[in-house]
């Protein structure tokens, strides 16, 4: 029978015990909760069998902490979970079931997440599934309008299930101040075995929580990050992925940090190395006007 590991990196936040009993408590059975700690912390965790603490750090890194994890799994199959997310109690059944139909050597299975805001608003992405052969850039950095609203595509890194061997062929980039987890290793992935496919439910099984001491939402200006990153693995996608990606994620990073300048500069390397489409132009003018007018009110 095949077997799952499931895989939590921690700083030690509160919500840890929540994220570890949605993976016990799967009607699937995983075989361990490999729980890596990037703290000297302790995480308060009730004691059980199939739990096992591992340590990195501190200040390692979400990556590195699941890479860690990844090499010591004894699963054939690797489940990411963050740990301020909730899993739902059939997530790992229904995917494995798509595992295993569409060829479990060359699969990565994802879902659908509900996004649910420290306010308690709430919505479900993506809100189209990726394709399971389709182009991973033109499908996470094109920005356009739906049928239900603006935006581009969503593989949420607590949805994710693949093969354990996958990700020791294609290691994670396990630096610590990386970005764009998920997108990095999945272009990667489909660079070395071009006919990976990409399974996406579209049943929302996670609960992915944005909290306010996310680190994808610390409010820093890593704007040239984000446009290193671009620079790095967009050089070959369309000009108009290029220049969406760069007036939608680098945007939003500098507006997050309430950066003019960052909007700007984002604006002006998607507009030099590529081709925006109206609906990123729009949102980035968008951003860019409501950071300019929170300033101003701040005076």
């Amino acid at each position: 029978m095949t077997t799952v590991s499931v895989v939590i990196p921690t700083v030690g936040r509160s919500s840890l015990s929540g994220a570890v009993d949605s993976a016990l408590q799967q009607s699937f059975s995983v075989c361990e909760v490999i729980v890596v700690a990037d703290t000297a912390d302790e995480l308060g965790l009730a004691a059980n069998a199939r739990i096992k603490v591992l340590r990195c750090g501190p200040g390692a890194g979400a990556q590195r902490a699941r890479q860690i994890g990844i090499r010591d799994a004894v699963g054939d199959v690797i489940a990411l979970l963050d740990d301020d997310d909730l899993w739902h109690p059939y997530k790992i059944e229904a995917q494995m079931l798509l595992l295993e139909a569409s060829g479990p050597s060359t699969t990565i299975v994802s879902c659908a997440c509900v996004v649910r805001r420290p306010d308690g608003h709430e919505k479900i992405l993506p809100r189209v599934a990726i394709e399971p052969r389709q182009d991973i850039a033109e499908y996470l950095y094109t920005y356009s309008l739906h049928r239900s609203g603006l935006g581009n595509g969503v593989v949420q890194t607590s949805t994710l299930l693949f093969p354990a061997q996958l990700a020791l062929d294609v290691p994670l980039d396990e630096r610590a101040d990386a970005v764009h987890d998920e997108s990095t290793w999945l272009l990667a992935v489909r660079s070395k075995y071009p006919r990976t496919r990409i399974e996406q439910l579209n049943d929302p099984f996670v609960i992915y929580r944005v909290t306010p001491n996310s680190l994808s939402n610390n409010g820093k200006n890593d704007v040239s990050r984000y446009l290193d990153w671009g620079q790095e693995h967009l050089h070959d996608a369309s000009p108009r992925v290029r220049g969406d990606y760069y007036l939608t994620s680098p945007v939003a990073a500098a507006a997050s940090a309430g950066s003019t300048l960052g909007i700007r500069q984002a604006i002006r390397v998607g507009s030099n190395r590529g081709s925006p489409g109206i609906w990123a132009v729009l949102y980035a003018v968008a951003k860019l006007l409501t950071v300019s007018v929170r300033a101003v009110r701040q005076r």
